[in-house]
C-alpha cells in the first residue's frame, strides 16, 4: 500500500519515505499489509513516483480537510496513477485528515465524497489524533487490492500498498 502524503502541515517529513507492516482483516482473512509512506512534497522522492506507481497494490491519496490544495494536489496524483497504471480503474481510496478540526476546516465531507465519486474510489476522513476511521481505511485500502488482484493476472501479488 503507497500513501502519497500531500499535506501542507510543516509538522511531519518522511525521510523520503516510511515502511511499516500491518496486519488487517479482510472478509474474515488476515492479512500482512506493507505499507510505503511517500512524501510528495520532497522533490528527491519525485523520481521514485513512477515505480511506486508501477510496482503498489492500492494507494490511499491523502489530504488535509483544512486544506483545498491538498485535495486537488491527491487528485493528480491519482490522475498520474491512472496514466501510469495504463488503466482506469486504480486500487484506492481518498481520505480527507484531520476530521476532528474544531476550526479552519475549508474542504467539506460532501466535496471529499464527491472527489472520490470521481475518482471512483471509497473515501474517508480521518483523525490521527482520535484514530477515528484510520483502520477503515487501511481494510478498505486492502480490500481494494485485493480486488484489483483477483481481477489481474498480471499482477505482483506481494501485498504492497502506498500511501500518498
Amino acid at each position: 500500500m503507497c500513501v502519497f502524503r500531500s499535506l501542507q502541515s510543516d509538522d511531519y517529513f518522511p525521510a523520503h519515505f516510511d515502511t511499516y507492516d500491518k496486519s488487517v482483516d479482510v472478509g474474515g482473512t488476515q492479512h500482512k499489509v506493507v505499507v510505503t509512506e511517500v512524501e510528495c512534497r520532497d522533490p528527491t522522492a519525485q523520481p521514485l513516483w513512477p515505480m511506486y506507481m508501477r510496482s503498489m497494490d492500492a494507494f490511499v491519496l491523502l489530504y488535509d480537510v483544512t486544506c483545498p490544495a491538498s485535495l486537488a494536489f491527491a487528485t493528480e496524483r491519482h490522475a498520474e496513477l491512472v496514466r501510469e497504471r495504463k488503466t482506469p480503474r486504480v486500487p484506492a481510496v481518498l481520505v480527507g485528515t484531520k476530521a476532528d478540526a474544531a476550526t479552519g476546516r475549508a474542504v467539506t465531507t460532501q466535496e471529499g465524497a464527491a472527489a472520490a465519486e470521481r475518482l471512483g474510489c471509497p473515501f474517508f476522513e480521518v483523525s490521527a489524533r482520535d484514530g477515528t476511521n484510520v483502520h477503515d481505511a487501511v481494510v478498505a485500502a486492502a480490500a481494494a487490492a485485493l480486488c484489483d488482484n483477483n481481477k489481474s493476472s498480471t499482477t505482483n501479488n506481494k501485498g504492497n500498498c502506498i500511501v500518498m
